[in-house]
C-alpha cells in the first residue's frame, strides 16, 4: 500500500476569514463612547454655568423662576454669595432685590401649597432679609399684612435684621423673674397666668393673699400648659379663662393651636384640676363662649356652611345647654354676612348675670343687644354705634 505524501500546513490556513467592520461595530466603537463623553462635558458645563451665576445677579432671577432642579442650585449659590466677600454688592443690588420680591408674590398668587413652594418662599422670605436697601422691605410686609400662612409670615417676619436682637432682649424681659405676677381675685384665691424659661408656654396658678404678700410667695399650679401640650401631642397657645360665678368651680378655657385667632373651648374643673369629661366644648374655630349659669352658655361659631361673615367671623349667636347638641342650640341673633362679626358677652354684678351681644359693623362702630333671660328675646340698646359697653353699676350702663 503506497502512502501518498502530505502536504505543510500554511499558518494563514488556520486563521478566520478576515471581513470588513460592520456600521454596527463602528458605532459601537466611536460614537457611543463620544455621545458619552459629550453628555459628560454638557453636565459639567451646566453646573460651572450655575457654579458661577454670581457674576450676573439677573441669572439668579431666570433660574429662580424655572420649576426645576436647577433653581436649588441658583438658591445655594445665591445664599452663598450673599454672605460671601462680595455679598455688600448683592446686597445692594436693587433690581435683584425688587425681582426677588416679584418672585415672593407670583409664588404665593400662584396657590401652590406644595413642599416645593412652601421650601421656596421660605427661602425667597430669607434672601430678603438679608439685603440692606428698601427695595427688598415691600414683598415682606405684605407677607405679614397677609398673615395667610404662619410659617411664610413668621419667615417674612424673622427676615428684619434687628429680629434677633429684639427676640432676645423682648425674651429676656418677659421671663424675668423680677416681674411683677399680676393677678385676678376669685373667692380666697388670687388667680395668675404665669410663663418664664422653665414654663415657655405657660402655668395657671393661684395663691392666697397672706401668701401673696411675702417676698417669695408658693404658688399652686392649676394647670400646666407645657405638660398640657406634651401630653396631647399639641401646639397649645393659652389665650383665657372664663371662671363660672359666683360659684368659682368650673371654667371655660380658651386654648390656640399655634396662637391663631381660631381656638378650641373647653370646660375645666378648678377643684379636680382637670377637663369636665363630656362638658361645653368647641372645636377650632374663629368662636366665643360665655357661662350664662352652670348649665347655661352663649355662643357664637361657625357652625357651618352660610354661617360666617365675609371677614370669617361668626355672625350667628345662640343659648346652649348643657348635654345639649350644638346644632340643637336655640337661635338668639344673626347678623349680616357683610358685618365684621357678632360676639356674646356678660356682665355680672350683685343683682346677677346679663348677658349681651356685640355686633361690629365695622372694627370701631356697631350696635348692643340685651339677651332677656326670660323670654329669651333680644332687644337693641340705643346707644352711638361707636360707643363701648364695659359695665353695669345698679342700673345704668358704663
Amino acid at each position: 500500500m503506497v502512502e501518498t505524501p502530505q502536504q505543510p500546513l500554511n499558518p494563514d490556513d488556520t486563521l478566520p476569514p478576515v471581513e470588513p467592520p460592520s456600521v454596527a461595530f463602528l458605532v459601537q466603537l466611536f460614537l457611543v463612547p463620544g455621545l458619552i463623553v459629550a453628555i459628560i462635558v454638557c453636565v459639567w458645563l451646566a453646573f460651572h454655568w450655575l457654579a458661577h451665576l454670581g457674576n450676573d445677579p439677573q441669572a439668579y432671577v431666570r433660574t429662580l423662576r424655572r420649576a426645576n432642579e436647577g433653581r436649588w442650585q441658583a438658591a445655594l449659590n445665591l445664599a452663598n454669595d450673599l454672605r460671601g466677600p462680595g455679598g455688600s454688592r448683592l446686597k445692594s443690588d436693587t433690581d435683584l432685590a425688587s425681582e426677588l420680591g416679584s418672585i415672593l408674590d407670583d409664588e404665593v398668587a400662584s396657590g401652590r401649597t406644595g413642599e416645593q413652594s412652601q421650601t421656596l418662599r421660605l427661602y425667597l422670605c430669607r434672601a430678603l432679609g438679608e439685603f440692606t436697601v428698601p427695595e427688598a422691605a415691600p414683598a415682606l410686609v405684605r407677607r405679614v399684612d397677609a398673615n395667610d400662612d404662619d410659617l411664610t409670615t413668621q419667615a417674612a417676619i424673622e427676615a428684619h435684621p434687628e429680629f434677633a436682637k429684639i427676640q432676645k432682649e423682648t425674651l429676656k424681659i418677659l421671663q424675668s423673674n423680677d416681674r411683677i405676677p399680676y393677678f385676678r381675685r376669685r373667692g380666697e384665691y388670687l388667680y395668675n397666668f404665669w410663663q418664664d424659661a422653665e414654663h415657655t408656654r405657660g402655668i395657671w396658678r393661684r395663691t392666697t393673699w397672706e401668701e401673696y404678700k411675702k417676698d417669695d410667695p408658693e404658688w399652686e399650679t392649676v394647670l400646666d400648659i407645657d405638660a398640657l401640650a406634651e401630653e396631647e401631642n399639641a401646639n397649645w397657645v393659652y389665650k383665657g379663662v372664663e371662671v363660672l360665678e359666683p360659684s368659682l368651680d368650673l371654667a371655660i378655657l380658651r386654648l390656640s393651636p399655634g396662637g391663631k385667632d381660631a381656638s378650641v373651648y373647653r370646660e375645666f374643673s378648678i377643684p379636680e384640676k382637670k377637663f369636665v369629661d363630656g362638658g361645653f366644648e368647641l372645636k377650632e374655630a374663629k368662636s366665643d363662649l360665655t357661662w350664662i349659669d352652670k348649665d347655661t352658655t352663649l355662643v357664637s361659631t361657625d357652625y357651618g356652611e352660610g354661617t360666617l361673615t365675609e371677614s370669617g367671623y361668626p355672625r350667628i349667636v345662640k343659648l346652649w345647654k348643657r348635654g345639649q347638641p350644638l346644632c340643637e342650640a336655640k337661635t338668639l341673633f344673626e347678623g349680616e354676612t357683610s358685618d365684621v362679626g357678632c360676639w356674646p358677652f356678660t356682665i355680672r354684678n350683685s343683682e346677677g348675670t346679663f348677658g349681651f351681644i356685640r355686633r361690629s359693623k365695622t372694627f370701631y362702630k356697631g350696635h348692643y343687644y340685651h339677651i332677656n333671660q326670660e323670654n329669651a328675646k333680644v332687644y337693641q340698646l340705643e346707644i352711638p354705634e361707636d360707643a363701648r359697653l364695659s359695665d353695669l353699676f345698679g342700673n345704668q350702663l358704663l
